[in-house]
């Protein structure tokens, strides 16, 4: 397994994104502790990383993944109106690097590991021209690019335990009260038990309310591949709940390090 304990210090201006006049915030570049820097818009990167690896692992190879050229951390009224009706803060799209795609009209949520792009989703946000799409019909959800099924995206761990929740903003809400992990879906396969263990060792299964029997299923198989698991009921999906009916959840399912 590929570890690093680099973390980001500071966001700068990215000099390739600044050519083309696509980094109006001037933070696309990302600095880290380690002294590399790189780019999440468009994969430019300086440095070399400090990893340490098992033997059994090689690093990944070269991701071909890119995230749509006109991505930017300006997101419109509309995105922003619709993040708010799941208490996200500007400080929880930062943190996670959410941007928004006007070319696409979705918001764009980009999962990486700690060398490359590996996978993005987009959510369709109707907003001003780009309402339909090319047969007339509004465009889905979420669209998405990469292998997003099969990758593992900690938004965060607390003491090797965690939260493993349907979708990404259920994730990132969840993260503002202890580690959570999105499945990207209500799925979750022998392979992706065995790539969590090497993330946790201890985690909560809560899926939406029409996933009771699968949830319970799925922490049957868990818990016989060596990863204790457990499971969370509410009546709604994680993200429609306010922080406060979070928190007594979690509290409630000694869900908490």
């Amino acid at each position: 397994m590929i570890q690093n304990d680099s973390h980001v210090i500071r966001k700068e201006t990215c000099p390739e994104c600044r050519k083309l006049g696509n980094d109006r915030s001037g933070d696309n570049l990302a600095v880290y502790s380690d002294g590399h820097c790189y780019c999440y818009r468009c994969g430019y990167r300086t440095g070399r990383r400090t990893f340490t690896q098992t033997s059994t692992e090689k690093k990944s190879t070269t991701s071909s993944i890119v995230l749509p050229a006109d991505v930017t951390t300006e997101l419109p009224f509309e995105a922003k109106d619709w993040l708010k009706q799941y208490q996200l803060t500007r400080l929880d799209t930062n943190r996670n690097h959410v941007m928004w795609s006007d070319k696409w009209s979705r918001i764009i949520f980009p999962y990486f590991n700690e060398v490359e792009l590996l996978a993005w989703q987009g959510r369709y946000i109707p907003c001003g021209k780009n309402q339909v799409n090319l047969n007339g019909k509004a465009p889905a959800k979420w669209f998405s690019q990469g292998k997003i099924h099969e990758i593992i995206h900690p938004i965060k761990v607390v003491a090797r335990k965690a939260i493993l929740v349907e979708d990404i903003v259920s994730a990132i809400k969840l993260s503002n009260h202890t580690g959570a992990i999105p499945l990207f879906g209500s799925s979750l396969s022998t392979q992706q038990i065995l790539r969590l263990r090497t993330v946790v060792n201890e985690v909560w299964l809560w899926l939406d309310p029409d996933m009771r029997n699968k949830s319970v299923k799925f922490a049957h198989v868990c818990n016989l591949l060596g990863l204790t698991a457990h499971v969370i009921f509410s009546d709604k999906d994680p993200k429609e709940h306010d922080h406060t009916d979070i928190a007594n959840i979690l509290r409630e399912n000694q869900a908490t390090p």
